[in-house]
């Protein structure tokens, strides 16, 4: 499964969207025309590798064991 960006419009400005999340660039296109966006780039395995780096860091950072009183 791959990661598709997508963006929309909305009175004129240009947004973000939603992920999409599918096998192919085609697969992607179609659910993303079918719901009014439009499918920017896929995002690479390198881009999801260093968003779990980021992510792990963080989930290391909140879980320390320490005890306030």
């Amino acid at each position: 499964m791959k990661i598709f960006s997508t963006s929309f419009f909305l009175d004129g400005d240009e947004y973000e969207g939603p992920n999409i999340h599918a096998d192919t660039w085609m697969n992607a296109r179609e659910l993303a025309k079918s719901h009014g966006l439009i499918l920017q780039v896929e995002l690479t395995k390198e881009f999801e590798q260093e968003l779990q780096e980021i992510m792990d860091d963080l989930f290391i950072h909140k879980t320390d064991n320490r005890v306030l009183h």
